[in-house]
């Protein structure tokens, strides 16, 4: 979109030399207005040149950017995925051991019952 801008206007300004060389008067020489042609045409290579530089640096900048962000959600995706493996081994132990505290709350109720017999 820069160099576009860039390039639209570098041909405005060569058009408009070019408009001002035919209203111009006869006083100038004829390379004159040739002359001005071609130094705007030089500066609007120079403006492209420079905007495509900067545009290539951005490109590399994100480029960049896009890969240090995909390592870090690959990172992020093998934690999440490590704490899930560890969230169902820890929900496995405490089913198994409310399975064995609800054991031995029956054996502490029977004995409860069999010392209560036993008294009797």
């Amino acid at each position: 979109m820069i160099i576009r801008q860039s390039l639209l206007g570098g041909l405005a300004l060569i058009g408009a030399a070019l408009t001002a060389t035919f209203v111009e008067s006869t006083a100038r020489t004829p390379i004159d207005p040739t002359l001005e042609v071609i130094q705007q045409w030089v500066e609007t290579e120079r403006m492209i040149a420079r905007d495509a530089a900067a545009w290539e640096t951005d490109r590399a900048a994100n480029e960049h950017l896009i890969t240090v962000f995909r390592q870090e959600l690959e990172m992020l995706n093998e934690r999440i995925a490590a704490a899930e493996a560890d969230t169902s081994a820890a929900e496995a132990a405490r089913a198994q051991l409310d399975s064995r505290d609800a054991v031995l709350r029956e054996l502490e109720a029977a004995v409860v019952q069999q010392i209560i017999a036993a008294e009797n």
